[in-house]
């Protein structure tokens, strides 16, 4: 059973430069890349990008088990990858 953990919005700075889909995929892998290194269930991580013009989307989903862990402690882990 999986769950659906995050969906973040990003808004690039002023100065940024507009997604690509070579930014969706890499930012996918890296995401999944740090996921699967934290939780004990690494074959059920999934990571989607979606990008606009604006912003990219990433929803990322895990076992049940491993949500806490990637949450962490006061959501401090979430928060490193939402940065």
């Amino acid at each position: 059973l999986l769950y659906p953990l995050i969906e973040e919005k990003i808004t690039p700075q002023k100065n940024s430069v507009d997604f690509e889909e070579s930014d969706e995929m890499s930012m996918e892998q890296f995401i999944s890349y740090i996921v699967k290194n934290l939780v004990d269930e690494p074959e059920k991580v999934q990571v989607n990008c979606a990008c606009e013009e604006d912003r990219m989307t990433v929803e990322l989903r895990v076992a049940e088990g491993d949500v806490a862990r990637v949450i962490g402690r006061r959501g401090k882990t979430i928060q490193a990858l939402r940065t």
